[in-house]
């Protein structure tokens, strides 16, 4: 082996170790969702859209789950951000949120989900999509980080979220103790049982063992 092809195969092994950390970070936001009550635990045929996916750890976790989920992004970021050939057999739409949405039947889905997202992805123009596409008591689950995009036109500020529902929002960590040390969330799924397929909790597992770059939650139903 060539020392090209061995450095080829270690990004390969980062990239694909970086897709687990990320997809038991969105199981475990999930599972934390639910616990709180504000997400059913049942996902078994549910049919799911997640926005803005990037490379699909979020459509690995959902699917895991049970779920007949399909991924939306325009996949304009290179490397951890492009669609992973882990997921090369799950639907994927290379478009804008609100694209995908218009083409979509009204109450088609039974959630819309978009994790660690930019305002952009998720508009008003989206949110009033996403209402329509959505099934009777169905559920929209938004994630973000701490930036304060206000000034820029057509964004929300950093602790709103166009929903003009039934909506609980929150944050997922203690400010004043740090994202590990002040993490809400607590109970953490396997990385290395997702990459099997297997949905299990890790008690051995910390904070700082999965990927949760994810500030704040927001829920709402329809």
């Amino acid at each position: 082996m060539n020392n090209l092809e061995s450095e080829k195969q270690k990004i390969e092994l980062e990239l694909r170790k970086s897709f687990f950390r990320r997809a038991a970070g969105i199981a475990s936001i999930i599972l934390f969702a639910q616990k709180q009550g504000l997400i059913e635990g049942r996902w078994q045929g549910k049919r799911v859209v997640e926005l803005g996916c990037g490379a699909g750890g979020g459509l690995w976790a959902l699917r895991s789950l049970g779920a007949d989920v399909i991924g939306v992004d325009l996949q304009k970021y290179p490397s951890y951000f492009v669609k992973s050939p882990l997921v090369s057999d799950l639907p994927f739409a290379v478009t804008t949120s609100l694209d995908f949405l218009k083409w979509q039947q009204q109450q088609s889905f039974d959630a819309v989900l978009a994790f660690n997202t930019e305002s952009d992805v998720f508009t008003p123009e989206v949110a009033s999509q996403v209402h329509r596409v959505l099934k009777p008591d169905g559920v929209v689950a938004v994630t973000w980080q701490q930036k304060d995009l206000s000034h820029v036109s057509g964004r929300w500020p950093k602790w709103s979220i166009p929903w003009p529902y039934n909506k609980y929002q929150l944050q997922l960590y203690n400010p004043e103790q740090g994202k590990i040390a002040g993490s809400l969330i607590t109970t953490f799924i396997d990385p290395n049982g997702l990459a099997r397929g297997e949905v299990r909790v890790n008690d051995k597992l910390s904070r700082s063992e999965v990927d949760i770059f994810d500030e704040f939650l927001m829920v709402g139903r329809k």
